[in-house]
């Protein structure tokens, strides 16, 4: 009788023991779940400068958050704007007092599937963050639809309407 009371109490507190244990294990497994979830879930953000040259720094940032955009991944970047733009439009025939005004900065969130662009009162919503190459810089524009490095040249200089394109020049470098 004493055996099987021994035998009984044993078996209540293993199994006391498993229970608890068990919880805990299926916490700590729900807990590095939820953590993967918020993870995955969580947005990167970069921030750049940008200069007369380009990219005054930031570029590892800048190539990040592109490597993410194309991985479908949620990001946002920051971009600070730091033209001397008297030197920039130094030789220009006439400069008016509106090319002189700069944004301080501007943002462009990728929320996974299109860019919104926000500049001041400025905010966009594009399919597109586009890297062309040109013949001394790299533009970086945001358009509703995929345009080479001809076609942005041509709508920016041309006085032709059906050459015109939709798009934001947002810098190059």
């Amino acid at each position: 009788m004493k055996k099987r009371k021994v035998l009984v109490i044993s078996g209540l507190l293993l199994a006391l023991i498993l229970t608890i244990g068990g919880t805990h294990v299926y916490t700590l497994a729900t807990e590095r779940k939820e953590a993967s979830q918020k993870e995955s879930t969580k947005i990167s953000e970069f921030t750049v400068v940008v200069d007369n040259d380009g990219l005054q720094s930031g570029k590892d940032q800048w190539i990040a958050f592109v490597g993410n955009c194309n991985s479908q991944k949620k990001g946002k970047v920051i971009i600070k704007y730091n033209y001397d733009l008297e030197a920039l439009y130094s030789d220009a025939e006439s400069v008016t007092p509106d090319m002189l005004k700069q944004p301080e900065e501007s943002s462009i969130f990728f929320d996974g599937e299109s860019y919104c662009y926000s500049a001041g009162k400025n905010n966009k919503k594009y399919k597109h963050l586009l890297l062309l190459p040109n013949k001394e810089s790299t533009l970086v524009i945001l358009s509703d639809e995929k345009l080479s490095s001809e076609q942005v040249n041509t709508s920016m200089y041309s006085s032709n309407s059906e050459d015109i394109k939709q798009f934001e020049l947002i810098f190059s470098y």
